[in-house]
């Protein structure tokens, strides 16, 4: 028998329909990092799900706030240190989980990686060997601002999916 695992529902996807705030063109939610009242919805969000997780007691993976956070998409957004973005989401959903107590060690941070263009356009998607190298700052930056484990979300095709797999890899954290 496999215990469950909670993990939260698309962040994105219940700000955009269910919140007033707006979500950056590039970075999506990633920049609600950096906005006091962005900051808080972001919070509020989270801890619904953890409270779901906890009540239930069963373990619950949180994510960090960065899909779209790539050094590309961050420069289009004004943003020039991956790390320091990476830093800030992690702290973010770290000090949400260090809320819960005992209950905070049932609750593994995942730092999430998206493709580099449009997840739903296969010809744009990366081949292997530049997938690597493009996402490899990404599994850096999250590696360093300490994430349990790195994964990667809606991706356009195997190739990009590969070459991410590759980078993780290099990373020593499970993927």
């Amino acid at each position: 028998e496999r215990p469950l695992i909670l993990t939260e529902g698309s962040i994105i996807e219940r700000l955009r329909h269910s919140f007033d705030v707006g979500l950056d063109p590039h970075i999506e939610n990633t920049a609600l990092v950096f906005d006091d009242r962005g900051r808080k919805v972001l919070e509020s969000v989270y801890d619904e799900y953890v409270v779901v997780g906890r009540d239930a007691g069963m373990p619950m993976i949180m994510l960090t706030p960065t899909w779209r956070a790539n050094p590309e998409r961050l420069s289009r957004a004004g943003y020039s240190d991956i790390k320091m973005v990476h830093n800030e989401c992690f702290d973010l959903v770290s000090s949400i989980r260090e809320g819960y107590g005992e209950y905070s060690s049932s609750i593994p941070i995942g730092g999430v990686m998206g493709c580099r263009g449009d997840a739903y356009r296969p010809e744009e998607a990366l081949g292997i060997e530049e997938a690597a190298r493009f996402h490899s700052p990404q599994v850096e930056a999250l590696s360093e601002a300490g994430v349990d484990f790195l994964l990667a979300s809606t991706l356009p095709a195997r190739t990009e999916a590969l070459g991410i797999a590759r980078a993780m890899a290099g990373s020593g954290l499970a993927y």
